[in-house]
């Protein structure tokens, strides 16, 4: 520094030696000592009557384990002021020194390399070297720091997150006091699909302290992404080093989705030479009206009737984090076109969890959902370490009576189940296996247990008895437009199970349910193939329907995707089954199913589309009525045409050749309709291709627009004094 003070005062007359010196000696020094490269723009003096200022541009610091395409540090400019008393003393009280618009990276690999950890070891040395020297920072009082609009970035591999500090404003002084403030600070952490934003840090440390010892934050105006749609607004508080400098201490409180109110607190510490610390997250009780933006776009109704609360105690230690938490909900009220087509209001639950995650690796040791005296318990573990995850979870429902299982369903999701009488206990054991990275090895396991219980009364509606003879059916043909229609000889197309073409029955078991004979409702193979698809499609799209699913859905359900219908469903399948005869059932299904719009029934179908009764249907005419499943209104069009289109055609000889691969149909028959082809019985009277098409297309727009148009009035008439947050 005595050098750098004989250029300070002769630099006026000798400026380019000077600069010539600080880059070829002094700086090649610096780079020497902190171990790293150091680039420099241009070299400025200017010498002043007390003091003197050295001005680098542009300056770069690089080193060994710096990021790809990335340095330690790089600034606008490197400012030092230094008083000549300084100068001739070695005395470096009231030196400045100023870093314009400096970007800091630190980096770690996740192999543990990192670009800061040879500073401090070099630091160290200096110190128990020169301890006079490593004293000048402190009791002998270096030069005051300033750093103007900088930048902190953080990217640390192995620990799995990235912290970033935009406007960084700080002032160390000679005291070793610490003055710092930055804005819009983004924390990330790997795995974790959300982000932390702070609207400002402010750092402090006071005077007399060491260098190394941590400052004070304080946070404000932050948010948080937990989940999709789920945010912390409002967070401030402290993160303060405990006395003895082992430990922080955080004190935290905030909001949802901007309210004002304070409505969460988060207390706790991290010990970092243990690596172990706990966080406690307590949410007061409160209103869901408070948070109503947030719960804008979810299946949240009418938040103002909910109150929630609970709390989260987290713990981490050696890379391991520990979960157990606790959640209330009071009146809860929910609408979605896939839960219900009605809201499902007043509900109330309690939710414990716990588990741990490391290493990629979540263990939930227990998620039980408790409503109206029924627990559910949920447990497994899900993989990440791997690039895709691996699922294995357990649903377990110990036994409790059937009926106060079915007590426990809100009625708004079971309506047509209100009435049953059951006896019996129920207990529920399901579990799944799915990697992901090999969907066709999906495996679910266990048993439902309804088997177990009996039913003692159903209601009139339902009861199975109305259905082993003749009976009405009522069925919407068109929008607000039904029709009864009998299931019986009161029907002239009513077809008893005996007079139908047993091609067409083979057809139906070939590409809607092969096992229909053998299982009791169910397949659970089925399930899982219908899981797996739809897993990879990304949407729940395919299911998993046996004949006798569709005939409950068609005789006694509405066809909407809905919760509601699914539970429905399981249950009215079950009972059926115990209760009529497979070909009873074949018979309801052969005798109700929509073939076309407004076509209901084998009977009428055959005689519409080919003019002749089920009886006389060829193997090829089977399968095509098995090949508009289950979609017969919008694949009516090929009707409308007159004849199959060449892709419709392929597809119906597809069917036929799987129901001949069976043995189903004789090997004579199967050559003669290879050779056949489709033709349908149309006439003057009924309308051109192009007016067909255009009905289709109507009636389709005109059911889309019912059902919106049901949905809507469902909500008013369940709660008329507010509109739902959801649009359907």
């Amino acid at each position: 520094m005595g050098a750098l003070g004989l250029l300070l005062a002769f630099g006026s007359s000798l400026p380019a030696v000077g600069r010539w010196y600080l880059r070829r000696r002094l700086l090649v020094r610096v780079a020497a000592r902190l171990g790293r490269t150091v680039e420099v723009g241009a070299i400025r003096l200017r010498l002043g009557r007390g003091s003197g200022r050295v001005r680098l541009e542009h300056v770069v610091v690089r080193g060994p384990h710096d990021p790809p395409a990335g340095a330690l540090m790089d600034a606008e400019a490197v400012e030092l002021d230094v008083p000549w008393r300084a100068l001739l003393t070695r005395q470096w009280r009231g030196t400045r020194l100023t870093l314009q618009r400096p970007r800091w990276r630190v980096w770690r690999r996740a192999g543990g390399a990192d670009n800061v950890s040879d500073l401090r070891a070099r630091w160290r040395r200096a110190a128990s070297s020169a301890p006079g020297a490593a004293r000048s920072v402190t009791a002998r009082g270096a030069a005051a720091i300033e750093v103007h609009d900088g930048r902190l970035q953080i990217d640390d591999q192995r620990l799995g997150f990235r912290l970033r500090v935009d406007r960084v404003e700080a002032h160390l002084r000679s005291t070793g006091a610490l003055s710092a403030q930055g804005e819009h600070a983004e924390l990330r952490l790997r795995g974790w699909p959300g982000r932390l934003l702070l609207g400002r840090v402010s750092a402090e440390r006071a005077a007399g302290e060491k260098l190394a010892a941590l400052p004070r934050l304080r946070v404000a105006g932050g948010e948080a992404e937990i989940i999709a749609r789920l945010g912390l607004s409002g967070i401030s508080g402290t993160i303060a080093p405990r006395a003895g400098g082992e430990a922080l201490d955080l004190a935290l409180s905030g909001s949802y989705g901007g309210a004002s109110a304070i409505l969460w607190r988060a207390t706790g510490s991290y010990a970092w030479r243990r690596r172990s610390g706990e966080l406690l997250l307590e949410a007061a009780r409160f209103e869901l009206g408070r948070i109503r933006e947030v719960l804008r776009a979810t299946p949240v109704i009418l938040p103002e009737r909910t109150r929630v609360d609970g709390r989260l105690l987290l713990r981490f230690r050696d890379g391991a984090l520990a979960f157990a938490g606790r959640m209330a909900v009071e009146g809860l009220n929910l609408f979605h076109p896939g839960l219900a087509r009605v809201p499902v209001l007043g509900l109330s639950l309690r939710l414990a969890l716990a588990g741990t995650y490391a290493a990629g690796q979540l263990d939930l040791s227990k998620l039980e959902l408790e409503s109206r005296g029924v627990a559910l318990s949920l447990s497994g573990t899900l993989d990440r370490s791997a690039p895709k995850p691996v699922l294995d979870a357990r649903l377990v429902l110990p036994g409790l009576p059937c009926q106060a299982v079915l007590d426990a369903l809100p009625a708004a999701l079971t309506p047509r189940l209100q009435g049953f009488r059951l006896g019996g206990s129920l207990a529920v054991d399901l579990s799944a296996h799915i990697d992901f990275a090999r969907l066709a090895e999906l495996k679910l396991s266990g048993r439902l247990g309804l088997d177990a219980c009996e039913v003692l009364d159903a209601p009139a509606s339902v009861r199975a008895d109305r259905f082993e003879a003749d009976f009405e059916h009522l069925v919407e043909v068109r929008p607000d437009e039904w029709l009864t229609l009998p299931v019986g000889p009161d029907n002239p197309d009513f077809v008893p199970y005996r007079a139908v073409s047993p091609h067409l029955v083979n057809a139906l078991l070939t590409t809607e349910d092969a096992a229909f004979f053998r299982h009791r409702g169910f397949i659970p193979s089925q399930f899982e193939r219908a899981l797996a698809r739809n897993l990879e499609q990304g949407s729940f799209r395919v299911g998993a329907s046996t004949i006798t699913m569709q005939t409950v859905k068609n005789l006694l359900l509405s066809p909407e995707k809905t919760l509601a219908r699914k539970l429905q469903e399981v249950f009215l399948v079950w009972y059926l089954e115990q209760q009529l005869s497979k070909e009873r059932l074949m018979e309801i299904y052969l005798n109700v199913i929509e073939l076309g719009p407004g076509i209901y029934g084998i009977g009428a179908a055959s005689r519409h589309f080919f003019g002749k009764s089920p009886a006389q249907l060829t193997p090829l005419e089977a399968a095509f009525f098995a090949s508009i499943l289950p979609a017969p209104r919008r694949r009516y069009v090929q009707w409308c045409r007159g004849a199959l289109d060449a892709r419709w055609d392929r597809y119906v000889r597809r069917v036929l050749r799987r129901v001949c691969a069976k043995g189903l149909v004789d090997a004579p028959a199967c050559e003669a309709s290879a050779e056949q082809s489709i033709t349908f019985a149309r006439d003057l009277s009924q309308p051109t291709p192009a007016e067909c098409e255009q009905q289709i297309d109507e009636g389709q727009r005109n059911w889309e627009e019912t059902r919106r148009r049901r949905l809507v009035e469902a909500i008013r008439q369940a709660a008329p004094e507010k509109l739902p947050l959801y649009a359907p």
